[in-house]
């Protein structure tokens, strides 16, 4: 399921394509992409992981 908004993009993930090895706790990732830092925010809840897009110029 994906929610487009104006900022903010979220992106709800199935457990099984998730490694749950890695994503113990909550991280932050930081990618760049064209031009913008796009900073990712994963949040493992309930034995699913809702991952937050924001996008800064």
């Amino acid at each position: 399921m994906i929610n487009n908004g104006d900022n903010i993009t979220s992106i709800i993930f199935p457990p099984q394509i998730i490694f749950n090895s890695i994503f113990s706790h909550a991280s932050i990732l930081t990618l760049s992409i064209t031009n913008c830092h796009i900073y990712s925010f994963f949040v493992i809840l309930n034995h699913s992981v809702y991952i937050f897009l924001t996008k800064t110029t």
